[in-house]
């Protein structure tokens, strides 16, 4: 099975700037790897620890390495948030309820 990445984005302050930089790399890096349909960013956030945390896609790998995220598994999708991808991608990882 192929790995997600994810990364500790800190709290909606300083995850708002660093979503921002994620997304205007992403385009310009997706196209590098061949503009792979399944290629995207999602953003949880744990009201707990009050921190936003990024999750790139097994084809997100080249992006997610360029800010250092680290291997996991694919997360649960209740509450997951959509940061950067293809409309395709949606279908492919859709947000929401896991079935």
């Amino acid at each position: 099975m192929n790995k997600w990445y994810s990364l500790e984005l800190g709290d909606r302050v300083e995850a708002f700037s660093k979503t921002t930089k994620i997304q205007e790399l992403f385009w310009p890096t997706r196209i590098a790897c061949g503009s792979p349909e399944d290629m995207g960013v999602y953003s949880k956030y744990d009201p707990e620890t009050d921190i936003v945390i990024a999750y790139f896609t097994p084809s997100a790998k080249p992006l997610a390495e360029i800010f250092g995220a680290k291997q996991c598994e694919q997360p649960s999708r209740d509450g997951l948030g959509f940061i950067a991808g293809p409309g395709s991608c949606l279908s492919i990882w859709p947000i929401g309820k896991s079935s």
